[in-house]
């Protein structure tokens, strides 16, 4: 159930992201935010963020644990994920999933960067549940 709350939160987290962005963009200009990478990551990483998202708050909700395995879907540039990892410490693992191959080299750059060695990043593709043998 935990974890199901956990998959829920983070799901939702990039959704949440469009719809308090600083800026204000209709759903057209969204669109074309996702097919710029730097802007996109640029908006997943404004330090505004924090105030909205309240990643302290929703990792304590959570009850996320010291070693515990978390997977990020829908990881984006890796704003939860390094929260994530910071929390569940070096015996902790977070995997880091997305879809864009962009995101996922930014996160690796940022693992890299940041020494975080209990992070590892999955790239997948829509439709795909990297985590399920037999996907439904």
């Amino acid at each position: 159930m935990k974890l199901a709350h956990l998959f829920l939160a983070l799901w939702l987290a990039p959704g949440m992201v469009a719809a308090q962005d600083a800026v204000k963009r209709d759903e057209h200009q969204m669109h074309k935010l996702h097919r710029d990478p730097k802007a996109y990551i640029g908006a997943l990483e404004d330090p505004k963020r924090d105030a909205y998202q309240k990643p302290h708050e929703v990792i304590h909700a959570l009850g996320l644990k010291p070693g515990e395995v978390v997977a990020d879907i829908g990881a984006g540039s890796g704003y939860f994920t390094f929260h994530l990892a910071r929390h569940v410490g070096e015996k902790g693992r977070i995997y880091a999933v997305d879809v864009s191959a962009d995101m996922i080299l930014h996160i690796n750059r940022r693992i890299r960067e940041a020494k975080a060695n209990n992070v590892v990043s999955v790239l997948t593709d829509y439709g795909v549940h990297p985590f399920w043998a037999d996907p439904p």
